[in-house]
C-alpha cells in the first residue's frame, strides 16, 4: 500500500481560559498530545497531489487552518456541541459574552477530581485499546507487512516469544516491528538514513525502547559507525536503544529484557497490565472522570486529526466537485469521520463566498458503520448509520483513531468482501516524525470590494450595509477562521 503520512492535534479554546496555574498543569500536555497528532493514509493507490487550479488553492488554506499552532482551536460549532452535549452535566461552562473572542468561560470541573486527575486521565486513555481486548482488532504478535518479512532474521522472531515471557502480552502488542528510522524522530533525515529501519519499537506514553538484534555483520567497523550515528539519532529523540547480539537471542540469554524489566519496576508494570485490561468503551460506561477526559481531551483531537486527512483526500482526487459523492465510513472506534466532513465544507463555504472562483463543494451521502455507544456530533448533512453497505461507493474509508498504521480493524474484516469504491485507510502512525510543512498554490483572489465599502461607510458614521454572508462575525463557526481567510498573506498558502 502507498502511504502518507500527516500530523494535526487540536484543543477546546475553553482551555485557553483556565487560570493560569492550572495552564501550567496543561502546558505538558499539549506537548504529549504532540505525540498523538501523527496519522497515515493507506491506499493500494498511489497517493500523490492532484492540481486543480482554485480548488487546490482552496484546500490550501484550509489545510494551513488545521496546522496553525499544534495544538490549534477546534471548529466552534464542534465545541458548542461536545460543551452543550456529552460535556454538559461534567464540565461547568458558559458562553462568552461582551468579549473580542467568541467562545466558552471555564469555570470549573463537575465532576469530584482536581484537574491534574483529569489530564492523567487524558493521557491514559489514548494508551488504551479502544474496545474489549479480543476485538480491539491489535494483534497479539506484533505484525509485519509481506514485503517487510525478508527483512526479519530467524533470531528476530524468537526475540518476540522472549519479550514475550518477560513483559506479558499486554506489552507484546505495542511491540512494532521493522519501523522506518525516519518515523522515530521529528527532524528529517537525510541519507544514508532515510531508508534505515529499527528491528523493534515500543513506546508507551514517555518510555521509549528501539530493540536491535545485531549479527555479525554489526562488529564491522563501518557498520559500527553507522550504528553510533543511528544510536545517537535515536537517543536525541528520547529513545533509549537496546542492542542484544544475534547470538545470544539463539542462546535463550534473555537477560537484556529482564535488566529492563527491574529498570522499569514491578509498580510501573502491574500499573500498566491494569491499564491494558481495560479499555476505552469500558472506562466510559463506568467513569465520568474519563468520559470528561474523553469528550473535552480525545473527542475534539480526533476530529481534528481526521480533519486533514480528508483535506488531502480531496488533493489526491480522491474525492471530486460537481458531482453527488457516496461514502462509505468504517469506524473501528470513535466516530469522527462526518464530523470532520462538516468542518471541512463549512470553511470551504465561507471561502467560497469570498473567492467566488472556488468551485462549490459536493453534496454527500455518508453511510457510517461502526461504535453506536458513542454519538456522532455536529455531523454533515447527508449522513446516516447503517448495518451494511449499499450499493457502490466513490470511497470506502476505514478509520481508527487509535490502531496504528498497516493494522487491519476488526470491522473492516467483519465487512469483506467490501463494495466497490476506491479505498483508503486513516490510521494512528507510530513514532514522533511530525509532518505539518504549508502547502503552496497559486493565489485565491478574493471579492471583497462590497465589504470594504461597509467598512469604510461604518467607519465614517454613515448607515451600514454589511453584507452579512461576509462579515467576519458571521457564522459560529466562520469566526475562528475569518482573520485567515481574509488575510492577504493567506490567499497562496
Amino acid at each position: 500500500m502507498d502511504r502518507y503520512w500527516y500530523s494535526a492535534a487540536a484543543r477546546l479554546g475553553l482551555w485557553d481560559t483556565l487560570p493560569e496555574a492550572l495552564q501550567n498543569q496543561i502546558a505538558p500536555l499539549y506537548k504529549r498530545l504532540r505525540h498523538y497528532a501523527h496519522a497515515v493514509l493507506e491506499s493500494p493507490e498511489a497517493l500523490a497531489f492532484v492540481d486543480a487550479g482554485p480548488l487546490s488553492a482552496l484546500l490550501a488554506v484550509i489545510d494551513k487552518l488545521t496546522i496553525r499552532g499544534c495544538p490549534t482551536l477546534v471548529d466552534l460549532d464542534l465545541e458548542a456541541a461536545l460543551l452543550e452535549g456529552p460535556c454538559r452535566r461534567l464540565i461547568d461552562a458558559v458562553p462568552i459574552e461582551d468579549a473580542p473572542v467568541v467562545g466558552w468561560q471555564f469555570r470549573r470541573l463537575l465532576v469530584p477530581a482536581q484537574f491534574e486527575e483529569l489530564l492523567q486521565a487524558t493521557s491514559e486513555l489514548f494508551e488504551l485499546p479502544f474496545g474489549p481486548e479480543a476485538n480491539d482488532g491489535t494483534p497479539v504478535h506484533p505484525a509485519i507487512a509481506p514485503e517487510l518479512e525478508a527483512l526479519s532474521s530467524e533470531e528476530e522472531r524468537l526475540f518476540i516469544d522472549q519479550f514475550a515471557r518477560v513483559f506479558g502480552t499486554h506489552l507484546l502488542k505495542k511491540l512494532r516491528r521493522q519501523v522506518l528510522l525516519q518515523d522515530l524522530v521529528p527532524q528529517r533525515l537525510e541519507e544514508p538514513f532515510v531508508r534505515h529501519r529499527v528491528d523493534f519499537a515500543l513506546q508507551i506514553g514517555r518510555l521509549r525502547f528501539v530493540f536491535e538484534i545485531d549479527g555479525k555483520q554489526h562488529q564491522d567497523p563501518g557498520q559500527h559507525s553507522l550504528d553510533i550515528q543511528r544510536d545517537q539519532l535515536l537517543k536525541s529523540a528520547n529513545w533509549e536503544v537496546i542492542r542484544i547480539p544475534a547470538d545470544q537471542v539463539r542462546l535463550g540469554n534473555i537477560w537484556p529484557l529482564q535488566k529492563l524489566r527491574e529498570k522499569l519496576g514491578s509498580a510501573r508494570l502491574e500499573r500498566l497490565e491494569q491499564l491494558d485490561k481495560s479499555s476505552v468503551l469500558d472506562l466510559l460506561s463506568r467513569s465520568d472522570l474519563y468520559r470528561a477526559a474523553f469528550y473535552s481531551w480525545i473527542y475534539p483531537m480526533a476530529v481534528h486529526r481526521c480533519l486533514r486527512g480528508l483535506v488531502h483526500l480531496y488533493r489526491f482526487g480522491f474525492l471530486e466537485v460537481g458531482r453527488l459523492q457516496r461514502v462509505l465510513v468504517i469506524e473501528e472506534d470513535i466516530p469522527v469521520v462526518a464530523s470532520a466532513f462538516r468542518i471541512l465544507h463549512t470553511y470551504w463555504q465561507h471561502l467560497q463566498t469570498l473567492a467566488p472562483e472556488v468551485p462549490p463543494p459536493p453534496e454527500l451521502e455518508i453511510d457510517v458503520i461502526g461504535c453506536d455507544e458513542i454519538e456522532i456530533l455536529a455531523p454533515i448533512e447527508g449522513t446516516r448509520r447503517v448495518t451494511a453497505p449499499s450499493g457502490s461507493y466513490d470511497l470506502i474509508l476505514d478509520h481508527s483513531f487509535w490502531l496504528y498504521d498497516g493494522t487491519e480493524g476488526p470491522l473492516e474484516e467483519e465487512l469483506r468482501p467490501l463494495p466497490s469504491g476506491r479505498y483508503v485507510r486513516m490510521r494512528r502512525a507510530f513514532g514522533l516524525r511530525e509532518e505539518r510543512a504549508l502547502s503552496w498554490s497559486s493565489p485565491l483572489h478574493y471579492d471583497l470590494e462590497d465589504l470594504e465599502r461597509a467598512l469604510m461607510a461604518e467607519a465614517e458614521g454613515r448607515p451600514v450595509e454589511m453584507p452579512e454572508r461576509k462579515s467576519p462575525r458571521f457564522g459560529f463557526s466562520c469566526s475562528r477562521f475569518s482573520e485567515s481567510a481574509i488575510s492577504g498573506r493567506d490567499s497562496s498558502v
